[in-house]
């Protein structure tokens, strides 16, 4: 459902999940079915317009079946109620995301920072956003400023160091990343773009240790693929460039084992079938 924001992600290498706030779940129609749960929630917001938390409710209940139009409806209606509120605005910006309308989102982003210049979700959803949108150095400021904020956010350090990369401040970027890694060590993604950056540079030795490295640590689901699977393939990459056919095969399986779909590594491996025939 994240399609249009990680489309445009898949361009710049590589692709972390949004960090996003889930109105939590009630359980006080939950024996009752669907149906009956949605026409409760949205009774329990027409007899109180001020009931807040029964958007929520409603919002939430939508969500969870992908019916983005109707639950951007709900949080609009109530920040008719409630136009202070930011965490409302960050909902509904994360719905919009999540339907691929990313300069509404954005919009909606901003606004949260209007009135909470703190809100670290929105600030960093707003450096994932502006990369999508292309614009890399209004990305990079905004993860910047989720360094200042939150000097210890991996991920904002992750980015920004792919940033760098795109910009080809190769130096600054390996800094990033290996802040990230000092940050935390089980920061996969700082791994998988030190091996990418060192596979450019020609440095393959190195490279094949930056995702070995990735792959002892656990993995993390993301958008495409998991990192594992980055990883795998990132290393049957190194192998192939190293004339290690055979192994560089298995790495790419590796990675379609655990993506099935998992383009990159399907045409590698073709390729590499096709040579032996």
């Amino acid at each position: 459902m994240r399609s249009g924001i990680f489309t445009a992600l898949l361009a710049t290498g590589l692709v972390l999940p949004l960090s996003m706030s889930v109105a939590a779940p009630s359980d006080s129609f939950s024996l009752q079915s669907p149906v009956h749960q949605e026409q409760l929630y949205r009774a329990s917001v027409k007899q109180n317009p001020r009931n807040l938390n029964g958007y929520l409710e409603l919002a939430d209940f939508l969500s969870q079946q992908s019916r983005h139009e109707e639950v951007i409806a709900v949080y609009q209606q109530a920040l008719k109620q409630y136009p202070q509120q930011a965490d409302l605005y960050y909902d509904l910006a994360v719905t919009l995301t999540e339907k691929g309308d990313l300069e509404e989102a954005k919009s909606n982003y901003q606004k949260v920072l209007s009135l909470d210049p703190q809100h670290g979700d929105a600030i960093y959803n707003l450096g994932l956003i502006s990369f999508a949108l292309g614009d890399v150095v209004a990305g990079m400021e905004h993860f910047q400023s989720m360094i200042t904020i939150y000097p210890d956010h991996p991920d904002a350090y992750i980015w920004l160091g792919k940033g760098y990369y795109v910009q080809n401040q190769m130096d600054k970027a390996v800094q990033a990343w290996e802040t990230a890694i000092a940050l935390d060590p089980d920061a996969v993604y700082a791994y998988n773009s030190l091996g990418d950056l060192l596979v450019r540079q020609g440095q393959l030795d190195q490279a094949i240790a930056y995702y070995r490295q990735a792959l002892a640590h656990p993995d993390q689901e993301g958008i495409p693929v998991s990192a594992h699977a980055l990883a795998h393939h990132g290393l049957g990459t190194a192998l192939q460039r190293q004339g290690n056919t055979a192994e560089a095969m298995r790495e790419y399986q590796e990675a379609l084992r655990l993506a099935p779909d998992f383009e990159p590594a399907q045409t590698n491996l073709t390729g590499l079938n096709g040579d032996r025939h």
